[in-house]
């Protein structure tokens, strides 16, 4: 846990997601943005590299469920993306949660 509590930047969120979203199994995604992403013609590719590559524009801050949350910008595919997304821990480490996916 000791990496997520040192998000207080959004740079130190940016590494931290980067080094997260090298493992795509760490990348979860919710149903809300499954739907949008079908909405969108977005792949988890996309959504992937966004988060590798992206740059935090909000956040990250504590939500109402005290979990660190983020948006975060990329340039991919020929289109702009903006992912919604919770980093989370769990018994096997540190995770992301994808909330929302916007074009």
């Amino acid at each position: 846990m000791g990496e997520i509590e040192g998000l207080h930047t959004p740079h130190s969120a940016e590494l931290l997601i980067c080094k997260i979203a090298a493992d795509s199994a760490k990348v979860f995604f919710s149903s809300h943005a499954k739907v949008r992403m079908r909405e969108r013609k977005v792949t988890d590719l996309q959504i992937i590299r966004c988060l590798q590559t992206g740059t935090v524009t909000e956040g990250p801050f504590r939500n109402i469920h005290g979990n660190w949350q983020v948006n975060v910008d990329a340039y991919h595919s020929g289109q702009n993306l903006k992912v919604g997304a919770v980093i989370d821990t769990d018994e096997k480490g540190n995770k992301i949660i994808v909330l929302t996916v916007m074009k």
